[in-house]
């Protein structure tokens, strides 16, 4: 499924640990169109993203199984999630198209029959457009849920990415603290009609958004949360049963959650921002300055790279994820 790897070969490498109470790993799983194929499972069934840090090899699933056990597993422990779109998200795709195919996915997903006609046990809220397009979390100030257009450059550099789905949680408890979702439409022909369809956004988001709930490939290959997917294809704008099992088990609908409240972590930011607190400085997506560095917190970035949900063009299968 996953491949924990730079596209250059070389390892990941993990930034100087700091101190405070809480542990955090930011987790980036990208879309990647490279030539790799991935090794098929004859295993039907979800995986679930954990908190495994994945440079190292106990992070492998155990022979005949498709996912690792390794780990706590990722969760909100909400009731209640907000997300925001990108006000000035794309000229190519008006913002009333992508509020209204970002909320039939999020309705698609939660609508997982989890057993007596009862539901997963988490609800998903639009919290209306916002300005900011940064990824980021930040320690002392509000957050935001933010599902972005990347429209003048890929950041990343990696030809052909479709999307990019970065998760910040706790790594004692798994519990998911923020979620941005980064669509690349400078580099990747993304439509949004039933006709001459390029890389559909609706099936993009789909997939990323199993991601946002705590959910990682799946080895079925009818799932939409498979590492492969055919250019052109319709099929996987809606989550199959695999998919909604998978949300089930991860919020079933007895589960105790906190209370439904969707403002994210620390109040809701309609802009940017660094999260800084007087003579200290917060987290974000971007790497800290030098100085930051060497300051003693608790603190722990990891980068993870998953290699998924490929695309066929003609006869040749590629990788997105």
């Amino acid at each position: 499924d996953c491949l924990w790897a730079k596209p250059d070969g070389s390892s990941w490498k993990r930034a100087p640990a700091m101190a405070d109470n809480r542990t955090l790993i930011r987790v980036l799983i990208a879309v990647f169109a490279t030539f790799l194929v991935f090794a098929s499972s004859d295993a039907l069934a979800y995986c679930r993203t954990t908190t495994c840090d994945p440079s190292s090899t106990n992070c492998d699933p155990p022979p005949g199984q498709a996912c690792t056990t390794i780990g706590k597993e990722l969760i909100w422990p909400n009731r209640c999630v907000g997300y925001s779109l990108q006000r000035d998200a794309d000229p190519s795709v008006p913002f009333d198209t992508f509020a209204r195919t970002t909320q039939r996915v999020f309705q698609s997903w939660l609508a997982a029959d989890c057993g007596q006609g009862k539901g997963p046990s988490i609800d998903v809220y639009d919290l209306g457009p916002i300005a900011c397009d940064a990824v980021e979390y930040n320690r002392y100030a509000g957050n935001a849920n933010i599902i972005m257009f990347r429209s003048s450059s890929w950041p990343y550099g990696l030809s052909q990415t479709l999307a990019l789905t970065t998760v910040t949680f706790n790594t004692e408890n798994g519990h998911i603290y923020d979620v941005d979702i980064e669509v690349n439409t400078a580099q990747v022909d993304v439509t949004t009609t039933d006709e001459n369809v390029k890389y559909d956004l609706e099936a993009i988001l789909a997939h990323e958004v199993g991601h946002f709930f705590g959910l990682a490939h799946s080895a079925d290959k009818t799932a939409t949360m498979y590492s492969k997917y055919s250019q052109g294809s319709l099929d996987l704008r809606s989550p199959e049963p695999d998919d909604h099992e998978g949300l089930c088990a991860i919020y079933p609908p007895e589960r105790k959650s906190q209370p439904c409240d969707p403002t994210p972590r620390h109040g809701l930011q309609q802009t940017c921002g660094d999260g800084q607190a007087p003579e200290e400085q917060g987290c974000s997506a971007c790497a800290l300055p030098a100085e930051s560095m060497q300051q003693k917190r608790n603190w722990v970035w990891l980068v993870i790279v998953a290699l998924g949900l490929g695309w066929r063009r003609a006869s040749r299968r590629v990788s997105r994820g």
